[in-house]
C-alpha cells in the first residue's frame, strides 16, 4: 500500500531497509515496550530543544483492536508519566 501509495505521489518505494533504519535508535518511528518509546520519546525532545506535544499515529490494518487500545492505555498510563519523568508502578 504505501508502496503505491507514495509511487502516486512521486516517492521513492518502501524498502525492508527504509523501515529498519525509521524504526532504529536514531530514527522516526517510536516501536518497543513502554519504556523504550518514553526514552525514546525524551531523546527526541532533547534533540529538538525540548518539545512540548508529540503527536503520535498508530494506524495498522493487521494489529487487533484490542491490541491498539492497549497500546493507547500504555501510552497514557505509562510512557506520558515517563516522558515526564514521573515514577511509575
Amino acid at each position: 500500500m504505501f508502496t503505491r501509495i507514495g509511487r502516486e505521489r512521486g516517492f521513492a518505494p518502501v524498502t525492508r531497509a527504509g523501515y529498519e533504519a525509521q524504526r532504529g535508535p536514531d530514527g522516526p518511528f517510536l516501536i518497543g515496550d513502554a519504556a523504550t518509546v518514553a526514552a525514546r520519546a525524551r531523546e527526541i525532545s532533547d534533540e529538538l530543544g525540548g518539545i512540548s506535544r508529540l503527536t503520535v499515529q498508530m494506524t495498522n490494518g493487521k494489529m487487533a483492536h484490542e491490541k491498539m487500545l492497549r497500546s493507547i492505555e500504555l501510552l497514557g498510563s505509562t510512557v506520558i508519566p515517563q516522558v515526564n519523568g514521573i515514577a511509575v508502578s
